[in-house]
């Protein structure tokens, strides 16, 4: 049965496989997506993560996927975003990831280069209006791992033009 402290614990059959060998089951990002998520953020794009993986086991994927330094392609990382509920409960407030864990208080405003918990479309389209200055923000990609009900939630409850890309596949 799939519970996602298992991977933290080393428990159960699918997350101490992944978790042991996360190379048999993913490939490294090559040279031109990585220069190329950079280059959206050099451009004045706002590249961000999105996921409803638990932190330690996106990590562990980012890190195989991405490197060490995963963090410096994205300007914000949300993990744990209970994707497509991200999209239509207005309510979730976001946390902050100190360390390897959560804060236990809601995060009031969210902070460029910051890595959070949980969440909302409506409070992160909020941060993506004053980063970008617009009142309607253009999401043109969304990378998602698995779950194309994701993407549809996020194409028809906020307004964002989906595209799928598997990158953590």
């Amino acid at each position: 049965m799939y519970y996602p402290p298992h991977f933290a614990e080393r428990t159960g059959h699918f997350f101490p496989e992944i978790a042991d060998r996360t190379d048999a089951y993913t490939h490294a990002a090559s040279n031109e997506l990585k220069e190329w998520l950079l280059t959206l953020r050099r451009h004045g794009k706002r590249v961000f993560l999105l996921t409803s993986s638990f932190t330690d086991y996106g990590q562990t994927l980012l890190r195989r996927v991405l490197g060490a330094d995963w963090e410096k392609y994205f300007d914000i990382s949300i993990f744990r975003a209970r994707k497509p509920l991200f999209f239509t409960d207005t309510l979730q407030p976001f946390t902050e990831l100190v360390g390897d864990s959560a804060e236990d208080k809601p995060v009031e405003k969210l902070e460029d280069n910051g890595i959070y918990l949980h969440g909302n479309w409506v409070l992160f389209k909020s941060f993506l209006q004053k980063q970008t200055g617009k009142d309607n923000p253009k999401v043109a990609k969304l990378f998602s791992c698995r779950d194309v009900l994701s993407v549809v939630a996020a194409a028809v409850c906020s307004k964002c033009a989906a595209c799928v890309q598997s990158l953590l596949t």
